[in-house]
């Protein structure tokens, strides 16, 4: 299975010319954001038959030093190890950090003292030891703490939220403790939870009893859990589903690497001649771009002329380039983006920007440089090159399958939405967030200034504007939408048939009453059914952006859910739910009736737009729709 790595660089936090020889660092620790690797690298999970095979040495061993230092101009780190039966293994590590300023290598292990565990090592042409896979040579023996679990009736405030995007979540329940002494709430960070040490070190706003609010870090669609002053344990009862997550910056938990003006308000891409001078690939590459500059606003661009430049960074080019026989990729590894940070202090304030961009694409994968689903065998060019314009905006991975940052963009699980070739949802708005922060910040030294949004009228383009009517039939319906309307509010959505309307009802029971003028949903979301009861037959019309099924997979919880049916025609339910058949237990419409898969009884017959319906799932699953242009 060939997966994304991403390999991002950070060189030094100055604005002017700093000696190599006056930056060397005795002792230190990583950074968190160094050491939160599944966020930023994608790695294909190897057996440990393979790790072994790979290796000239496993150890058992505790790391008791780590430091970094120049070499030949790069910044390189290294971890001193010691064996059970006390002998010392120093590791050369790839980049490193000092105190303003370093450089980070997703792919590298980069471990702080007391991890204790199985190290697998080879040495290199010099006799060096080095990792001999990655982040994947090191296996943790470390005894996690225990607690006592508990039970609590939990709610969350939001089901969807999005990483170190400046977003808050309150956890309503009881027994959470008057205080938060040394209680926390962790978060998936993709290997495991966030542990005490870090998760203590959360922005809460509010602890007591009944109810936490805290900042959401960087993390992964999970439960949350709770540990109190007490020792208790308390997971939530419902997921936390993450949309996207903003890289964070190497000083802590929160903060963001900004985007910035390299020029013409912007950032400007240079193409190898690999891709350059190939017409089909520098085709793909600018609608790829042209589609992610559509959706976002994001203001990048290509340059005309071709760049014989690689991708070192530093050369003071941005570059989306194969790969060279001199720097070649690993076989499994698809592509990564390489990105320059440095920073700027003024004022007592640090501030980190985004210096330069190369992504790398592997020469070596057989690729598909058209749209829609790629030809057997091959990878789909404008998805290896759509996650990676991800990465360079300041995107990290998402454990959500169908969006753009999902790690694995060339094999399955992602071959269910595999046709589309346009960014993701909750990945575009991650994007746009990344530039709003690019566009509105104050910070005023080292020649820095605003990126400008771009307003170009591409949509027409890429996507289809039209309008969808919906008979709603006297009292009860469950309706859906295909369309994305100009105005998402509620209250626009039913203007021209509010008098008829009585109630409108999410899944979670949240509702829109016009009559007494509440609007407990807020915005409509084409992902969701809703029941609405109206005081007689009404015909509800709809206009805006066309949904693209295969676009926009829906994430049903265990249980039961109301779902939106997302295509433009009428398809059998059978066929529709045929890859989740064995997690459904009955579907029923707005009439009562019933498809009971296990009992091989199909009172529904087609799913049909405008309907939605009630769906109860025994695990959580991903209902993916194909797109309106193919057949079930």
């Amino acid at each position: 299975m060939k997966k994304i790595l991403l390999i991002l660089v950070l060189l030094p936090l100055i604005c002017f010319a700093q000696e190599h020889s006056n930056n060397v660092v005795d002792s230190h620790s990583f950074p968190l954001y160094y050491t939160l690797s599944n966020f930023h690298s994608d790695e294909i999970e190897l057996t440990d038959e393979y790790l072994v095979e790979y290796s000239e040495i496993v150890i058992e061993g505790i790391v008791i030093h780590t430091s970094s230092f120049y070499e030949n101009d790069q910044i390189m780190s290294k971890m001193i190890i010691k064996d059970t039966h006390g002998d010392l293994y120093t590791v050369k590590l790839r980049g490193g950090n000092f105190n303003d300023h370093g450089s980070f290598h997703s792919g590298e292990l980069y471990l702080n003292t007391n991890e204790y565990g199985i190290f697998y090592l080879k040495k290199d042409f010099s006799g060096d030891w080095l990792p001999s896979c990655g982040t994947q040579s090191f296996k943790s023996r470390l005894k996690s703490t225990t607690y006592k679990k508990t039970h609590s009736s939990t709610s969350l405030s939001t089901l969807w939220a999005n990483g170190n995007a400046d977003e808050y979540i309150t956890i309503t329940g009881d027994n959470f403790g008057q205080e938060q002494g040394t209680g926390f709430v962790t978060f998936d960070k993709g290997d495991g939870y966030y542990d005490s040490s870090i998760a203590q070190t959360f922005n809460y706003l509010v602890w007591n009893d009944d109810q936490i609010t805290l900042q959401i870090p960087l993390s992964f669609s999970n439960k949350l859990k709770i540990i109190t002053n007490s020792g208790n344990e308390i997971e939530t009862t419902d997921t936390l589903h993450i949309g996207y997550n903003l890289d964070s910056d190497a000083s802590g938990v929160y903060g963001h690497n900004y985007l910035h003006n390299q020029v013409g308000g912007g950032h400007k891409f240079y193409l190898n001649s690999l891709l350059h001078q190939v017409q089909e690939r520098k085709e793909a590459v600018q609608r790829t771009l042209d589609e992610f500059v559509c959706k976002t606003g994001i203001n990048i661009f290509i340059a005309e002329e071709a760049t014989s430049l690689g991708w070192s960074l530093g050369d003071g080019q941005n570059t989306i380039s194969y790969d060279s026989d001199n720097n070649m990729l690993a076989p499994s590894t698809v592509g990564f983006c390489h990105t320059l940070w440095s920073s700027c202090i003024y004022g007592g304030e640090t501030f980190y920007f985004v210096n330069e961009m190369d992504v790398v694409i592997n020469s070596s994968v057989e690729y598909d440089f058209s749209t829609g689903n790629p030809a057997e065998g091959l990878a789909k060019f404008s998805y290896v090159l759509m996650h990676e314009l991800g990465h360079a905006m300041r995107l990290g991975h998402v454990n959500e399958l169908g969006e753009t940052m999902y790690p694995s963009v060339t094999n399955m699980p992602s071959n269910s939405w595999y046709e589309r070739d346009t960014i993701s949802y909750f990945d575009q708005l991650g994007v746009i967030h990344s530039l709003n922060k690019a566009s509105n910040f104050s910070f005023s030294a080292c020649g820095l200034s605003n990126m400008i949004p771009l307003s170009i009228d591409c949509e027409s383009a890429i996507t289809t504007t039209g309008n969808q009517f919906i008979n709603l039939n006297e009292g009860w319906n469950i309706f859906s939408t295909f369309i994305t309307p100009n105005d998402i509010n509620i209250e626009s959505v039913f203007s021209t048939i509010v008098e008829n309307v009585i109630i409108v009802k999410d899944n979670l029971g949240y509702a829109y009453i016009p009559w007494l003028n509440f609007n407990g949903l807020g915005e409509i979301n084409h992902q969701y059914g809703y029941d609405i009861k109206v005081s007689s037959s009404s015909n509800l019309t709809l206009s805006g952006e066309i949904i693209s099924p295969e676009n926009s997979p829906i994430i049903m919880n265990q249980g039961w859910n109301k779902v939106s049916y997302l295509r433009n025609s009428n398809a059998n339910i059978e066929l529709v739910l045929e890859d989740i058949i064995e997690d459904i237990t009955i579907v029923k419409d707005y009439l009562g009736n019933a498809y009971l898969p296990w009992l091989s009884f199909n009172g529904i017959g087609d799913m049909v737009p405008g309907n939605g319906y009630n769906i109860k799932v025994v695990n959580e699953v991903v209902l993916q729709y194909i797109s309106n242009d193919s057949s079930y």
